[in-house]
């Protein structure tokens, strides 16, 4: 059983999360707007204001189609005799650890699956085409993209029965990285050699914004950036990279990057290719490393 301390926290998880999403988003905002690592030329008040949109439109969607939460579900699979996690004999600590592990390696492979699959890029290329990347990009995400994600986190709980503790773990540390991994900012050289090992830092998801296609398959982690080294999908800058990085997506119109409607639209619009006009965006499978 978890300990009571963090059983009464998971009572309070909406509250938890929203704090997490409002501190982190003042403290990266702050660390942004003094060390910028690039220039963001677009209006702020126009990012903000599109991009908010797109992060309430999405809430509100899956406020309406999904019957409860993650840690909902984690909760209800926890009282079934099945799943991978559901060992009494096996320490609570243990099946903590090893439920936000898998959690992590399976949206790993849900990012991968964004990127290989044409019909998932889809709904996931609305993220990439941000070509100023900064805070509010973690939240530029196209409504469908959170269903299919929720549908698919939904399906490792039930499949791996992760302790609830380790799903509103996991959950609070997500929140955290989704502004967090995008700020326009670096963490201090030594720092940054440090925390790359561990977790995903700004430099290196940065690269995944790349508009270079073969950057956009690499450094594909939520959390932890083994998963990367251990499947072949991770990179690091080369000195002097950083600050000459373009991002965004070739084939995407660059008037229409902060059309609500148009970005609404584009998982149904078909998009011309750079190299042959009238071709769809190449297929994601052959760039996978």
């Amino acid at each position: 059983m978890p300990p009571a301390w963090l059983t009464s926290w998971m009572d309070h998880e909406g509250a938890i999360l929203w704090r997490t999403l409002i501190g982190c988003f003042i403290v990266a905002g702050l660390w942004e707007l003094f060390w910028p690592v690039h220039p963001v030329a677009t209006r702020l008040e126009r990012r903000w204001s599109v991009h908010a949109v797109l992060f309430v439109l999405a809430s509100g969607l899956l406020a309406v189609t999904a019957p409860f939460t993650r840690l909902g579900m984690s909760l209800v699979v926890a009282r079934l005799p099945f799943g991978l996690l559901n060992q009494a004999a096996v320490p609570f600590w243990i099946r903590c650890v090893a439920g936000i592990l898998l959690l992590d390696m399976a949206r790993y492979w849900t990012h991968w699956m964004m990127h290989s699959n044409r019909w998932m890029w889809r709904i996931h290329l609305l993220h990439h085409t941000d070509e100023h990347i900064d805070i509010t990009t973690g939240f530029r995400f196209h409504p469908l993209e959170e269903m299919v994600g929720v549908t698919l986190g939904m399906a490792t709980i039930a499949f791996t029965a992760a302790p609830p503790a380790s799903v509103f773990l996991f959950e609070v540390v997500v929140a955290f990285l989704a502004l967090a991994a995008h700020a326009n900012a670096s963490l201090p050289v030594r720092v940054e050699r440090f925390c790359r090992a561990f977790v995903i830092t700004p430099d290196l998801h940065r690269i995944h914004h790349s508009v270079r296609q073969e950057d956009q398959n690499k450094n594909l982690g939520v959390i932890f950036p083994f998963w990367d080294r251990l499947f072949g999908t991770y990179r690091e800058l080369t000195t002097g990279e950083a600050g000459q990085m373009a991002f965004g997506l070739e084939e995407f119109p660059k008037a229409k990057a902060f059309n609500l409607f148009y970005l609404l639209a584009s998982p149904f619009v078909k998009l011309p290719s750079p190299e042959t006009p009238a071709a769809e965006p190449a297929s994601r499978q052959t760039q996978i490393v």
